[in-house]
C-alpha cells in the first residue's frame, strides 16, 4: 500500500469522504484513485509548465480558418472548466465520446494525466470555439511521456468549419515540438469525420481495432480504431489536396 492509498483509507474511515486533494512539493494528488497530475506554481493554470510549454511552440498563435480568426494559447483555469462543459455535451449527443466516458470533470482532468490543455478563441471576441490537449497517452506503458493521445472537442456551433482537422494537425505540430516520440490517436468506428481527417495523414498507421470501444447514449457499444505516428522519423506536416 503506497502512502496516498493509506492517507485515503484513513480519510475515508475517519472522516467519511471519499475524494481527497494532496499538493505536495510541486505535485497534486486527486483521489479516489489517486493519480498524480504535475502541478504548475503558477496560479491561473491548469498544471502545466506554462512558459517552457509558450517558449517551445511560441504561442499565442493565429490562424484564419473559413471566416474566423483564431488563436490558441494554453488554457485558464476557466477554460478548462468549459472544455468539459463542451465534451460532456458530445457525451450526451454519443458525438465522439462515450455517453459515460468521464463521470466528472476531475475525473477528466485525471485522464489528462498532466498533458498540456489548449484553448482555441475568436480573436475578435475571446470566446472559446474549440479545446485540445495532448495526454499522456494510456497506451505507453512505461515511465516518461514518451507518447501522447489527442484529445479534441469543438464547440458544437463552430463544427463542420475545418475547425476539427486544423486542431488535429495542430495536435501533430505541438507534439512534434515538445519533443514526445509518438502520438496515438483512437476514434469510435461509428465516426466518420474524425477517422476520416486521421486516414487523410499516410503518416497514421492503423495498429488495430477494439471491439469494445464505448457505449453510447442508445445503449449500445462501438469499436473502436487506433492509430500511431511516429514522430521521430514521420513528417507531422500535411497539406490537403
Amino acid at each position: 500500500m503506497t502512502i496516498f492509498e493509506l492517507i485515503l483509507q484513513v480519510a475515508n474511515r475517519y472522516f467519511h469522504v471519499d475524494h481527497v486533494l494532496i499538493v505536495v512539493s510541486g505535485y497534486q494528488f486527486v483521489s479516489s484513485d489517486v493519480i498524480m497530475i504535475k502541478e504548475n506554481n503558477n496560479p491561473g493554470q491548469y498544471s502545466q509548465q506554462t512558459s517552457s510549454i509558450r517558449d517551445a511552440i511560441h504561442l499565442p498563435k493565429y490562424a484564419t480558418i473559413g471566416t474566423i480568426n483564431l488563436v490558441i494559447d494554453v488554457t485558464r483555469d476557466e477554460q478548462m472548466t468549459e472544455m468539459y462543459r463542451m465534451i460532456y455535451e458530445a457525451m450526451q449527443n454519443g458525438e465522439g465520446y462515450g455517453v459515460d466516458e468521464y463521470r466528472s470533470e476531475e475525473e477528466f482532468l485525471c485522464d489528462l494525466n498532466g498533458g498540456p490543455t489548449f484553448a482555441v478563441m475568436d480573436s475578435e471576441s475571446g470566446k472559446m470555439v474549440a479545446g485540445f490537449a495532448l495526454s499522456h497517452s494510456k497506451y505507453y506503458r512505461g515511465s516518461g511521456s514518451q507518447a501522447v493521445d489527442p484529445v479534441i472537442i469543438v464547440k458544437k456551433n463552430n463544427r463542420a468549419q475545418g475547425l476539427g482537422g486544423f486542431i488535429f494537425q495542430t495536435c501533430l505540430e505541438f507534439a512534434k515540438s515538445l519533443n514526445y516520440v509518438g502520438i496515438y490517436a483512437d476514434t469510435f468506428t461509428n465516426n466518420s469525420a474524425m477517422t476520416k481527417i486521421i486516414e487523410k495523414r499516410p503518416a497514421f498507421k492503423k495498429v488495430g481495432t477494439l471491439p469494445l470501444g464505448g457505449r453510447m447514449p442508445d445503449g449500445s457499444v462501438v469499436g473502436m480504431n487506433l492509430y500511431y505516428m511516429d514522430l521521430t522519423t514521420d513528417n507531422v506536416f500535411f497539406k490537403p489536396e
